[in-house]
């Protein structure tokens, strides 16, 4: 194979373990903050988030690049498209979220508050932040994709996403995690424009020496930042391997659930936090496994068809 392939077969399997990997983090960081604690939930509540938002942002930039590489949208269409795909779904699950909280009096009603909570503007689920993250990675992406040299949409998206890291660390310096998997959009983006140069070991080694030069200056340059170069050099490297293994492999029909997972993992990521923290602060964290199974992933399919009619 002499290109980068990525099916949607296979997007949807590599989303369905992203997806679970988010799912298990925050469930196991649960587990943790109660004390309960072996080597897989901590490994599973401090870095498996990381790894499945690094896929996430990984498979948008290569989604995105490969369609508007086929049908350059304009602006209008381009915003239309991603909006009704992340931002109805949000704020409708943002609503009914507050709805919930009001009528089982864990917050007052207020306006503003409402106001902001729905539109995600204030968090009412704190595990939202990257769908302002993404949105904003979707802007950075149209702009980048302006240019016709693919050099030069690389850079674009480059510098742009040195610059949200910069000014997010300024503005959220209490949430590192906002910049510690974004090595993947950019990333994401270069597999797809250069597909049929970056198999070539000489390419794959060049670009792959670069970036993990670049993380390790940016940690010994700035060493009061040095967790975040270290954590997207490590999730850049574990991108290279996610990478050569989709290619050298094919996905076995047993794995079903995966794609299956992987075709409603945004509408899971919405609601999943919303069923863990009721349920974590009622005392029955032991209990998510099976609220997963038997409210999260109705609901997220029910959420998926709702959108759909109202879409339509």
């Amino acid at each position: 194979m002499s290109t980068i392939q990525i099916s949607k077969r296979q997007s949807n399997v590599i989303k369905g373990i992203a997806c679970l990997l988010i799912v298990a983090h925050h469930f196991c960081a649960r587990l943790m903050g109660k004390g309960s604690e072996d080597l897989i939930i901590n490994f599973i509540g401090v870095r498996g988030g990381g790894i499945g938002v690094t896929i996430f942002f990984f498979l948008s930039a290569w989604g995105l690049s490969e369609s508007q590489s086929k049908n350059n949208y304009p602006f209008g269409i381009f915003v239309r498209r991603r909006l009704s795909k992340v931002y109805v779904p949000l704020v409708i699950t943002n609503i009914v979220y507050y709805l919930f909280l009001l009528i089982y009096r864990k917050i007052s009603f207020n306006l503003s508050s409402f106001v902001l909570n729905a539109l995600n503007i204030d968090y009412i689920d704190g595990v939202l932040w990257f769908c302002n993250t993404i949105l904003i990675f979707y802007l950075i992406f149209y702009v980048s994709f302006l240019p016709k040299t693919k050099w030069l949409k690389v850079l674009i998206c480059f510098v742009s996403t040195i610059i949200y890291s910069v000014l997010s660390t300024i503005i959220f310096p209490d949430s590192p995690f906002y910049v510690y998997s974004i090595v993947g959009f950019p990333f994401g983006m270069m597999c797809s424009l250069y597909k049929e140069n970056m198999l070539k070991i000489t390419h794959w080694g060049s670009w792959s020496i670069i970036a993990l030069l670049f993380f390790f200056v940016g940690a010994m340059v700035l060493p009061e930042y040095r967790n975040h170069f270290l954590m997207n050099s490590y999730c850049f490297i574990l991108l290279v391997v996610l990478v050569a293994i989709i290619q050298r492999i094919g996905f076995s029909n047993k794995l079903m659930v995966l794609p299956f997972i992987g075709i409603y993992s945004y509408e899971i990521y919405l609601i999943h936090n919303k069923v863990l923290d009721p349920l974590g602060d009622a005392g029955y964290s032991n209990w998510y496994p099976l609220a997963f199974l038997t409210i999260v992933i109705p609901l997220s399919i029910l959420l998926n068809k709702l959108i759909k009619v109202i879409l339509k």
